[in-house]
């Protein structure tokens, strides 16, 4: 009977201990998805994206999610993310984060990240190009968000229109 107990509190426990799954995309397509919009349809909530060296184009509108991601570069000056209209648009989210990477807006010069109803949103030691302004009240022509979007940027730069960091 105990081994009963014991077996059911393993069962409990043991999806507690599964961990993210670490997406490696690489620039040359060989990695665990052949480019970054791959990489966002397989993952799952929670996991993260880890992009190599190199130039990571975002083809289309922009990527688009509805799970919590985590996307790490190489370092800003050496992983770069080039948008379509965009390069983030998140709605209805809990959580995203971006960490040492370069975000340019492509040719379509549009905003690099829209965030709406987005409970959390982090950016550590990132580089973002530019953006317009197309109405959006935020601090950042680069991070358009509603004032419900909770955004935290730390040690990121802005090149471009001069328009500080909250």
């Amino acid at each position: 009977m105990s081994w009963m107990v014991a077996l059911t509190a393993l069962g409990l426990v043991l999806p507690s201990l599964a961990s993210a799954r670490v997406w490696h995309v690489l620039a040359d397509s060989t990695g665990d998805a052949p480019f970054l919009a791959a990489a966002v349809d397989s993952a799952a909530d929670d996991d993260v994206i880890e992009l190599g060296p190199g130039e990571f184009p975002v083809e289309g509108h922009s990527l688009r999610f509805q799970k919590s991601l985590e996307f790490v570069g190489a370092g800003a000056e050496m992983t770069t993310v080039l948008g379509g209209l965009g390069i983030i648009d998140l709605d209805g989210v809990q959580s995203c984060a971006v960490r040492d990477l370069r975000m340019m807006p492509g040719l379509a010069r549009h905003d690099l990240l829209l965030m709406q109803q987005v409970d959390e949103f982090e950016a550590e030691r990132c580089i973002f190009f530019g953006g317009t302004d197309n109405g959006w009240s935020r601090p950042s022509p680069s991070l358009g968000r509603t004032p419900d979007s909770g955004v935290r940027c730390a040690h990121c730069s802005q090149l471009g229109p001069r328009v500080p960091f909250p």
